[in-house]
């Protein structure tokens, strides 16, 4: 996977400066990864309310990939 990794960060026309398009490059790259080795991906991006903070603001639990 660092072989891929490293390759996509080398191109020269990969302009990354935005730190969400290299998570979503990233969550990519991953479930690539894991489908290629036999894993089967069957949800991602999971969010699931929890609760409430102390300000009474809905709070999120989130599975990435």
């Amino acid at each position: 996977m660092s072989k891929i990794l490293s390759l996509s960060f080398q191109d020269k026309h990969l302009s990354v400066n935005n730190s969400s398009f290299v998570g979503q490059l990233g969550e990519e790259m991953a479930a690539r990864f894991l489908v290629n080795n036999g894993f089967r991906l069957v949800l991602s991006n999971f969010k699931v309310p929890i609760g409430r903070n102390s300000k009474d603001a809905p709070v999120t639990g989130e599975i990435d990939l």
